[in-house]
């Protein structure tokens, strides 16, 4: 269905095999059946948010209930979709997700080295250079340096863009608008107060 819409597609059989395709080839957007042999699509998702935070994943599944819906969406899935679907709906799905993946990501986060990412993701968690610095074993400078690197290689300007960058990469998942505060920071225990 994807291929006769001009798109192109590769398959896996192993999730293992698609997490070291997807740490050294583009992707655009991942599908992934909530019913995985050996494991199950939260858990794929997990770790492809794990090892390749930019892919957006759109989960599929023929099984699907309100509370799992709302897991994939919080654990970073861009849709969920249950089975059957009609090609339209799907397709309209998939052009979405693949347009808004193209608008969120700088090609630069796609070239970040495992200590830039690592680093990145503690700062999208509202960690202080102190903190990262101790979680890495590294200097507090040598933790400023990546920062102004990251911020540079990314094309932002300040920690809030970097954050903001985070984010669309459901890194981290912000509160919705009416739920109150306290509850969204346990949620994120993380998430810095002034972005909740």
């Amino acid at each position: 269905m994807l291929e006769t819409s001009g798109l192109y597609v590769r398959c896996f059989s192993l999730v293992t095999e698609c997490l070291v395709q997807l740490c050294v080839q583009r992707c655009h957007l991942l599908i992934v059946d909530l019913q995985t042999p050996r494991k199950t699509g939260l858990r794929v998702l997990e770790q492809v948010k794990d090892h390749a935070p930019w892919v957006p994943i759109l989960i599929v599944t023929g099984y699907g209930d309100i509370p799992t819906a709302v897991r994939a969406i919080k654990r970073g899935a861009v849709d969920f979709i249950e089975k059957p679907f009609r090609k339209e709906y799907f397709m309209q799905k998939v052009k979405l997700a693949l347009q808004q993946s193209r608008k969120v990501l700088p090609d630069a986060v796609r070239n970040l080295t495992p200590k830039e990412m690592a680093v990145f993701r503690l700062i999208v968690e509202g960690r202080s250079n102190r903190e990262i610095a101790e979680k890495t074993n590294r200097h507090v400078k040598t933790i400023e340096a990546h920062r102004a690197g990251l911020t540079q290689k990314l094309g932002t300007r300040n920690v809030i863009e970097l954050l903001k960058l985070g984010v669309a990469m459901g890194l981290v998942a912000l509160p919705a608008k009416k739920e109150p505060v306290e509850r969204a920071l346990q949620a994120n225990e993380h998430l810095p107060k002034y972005l909740a």
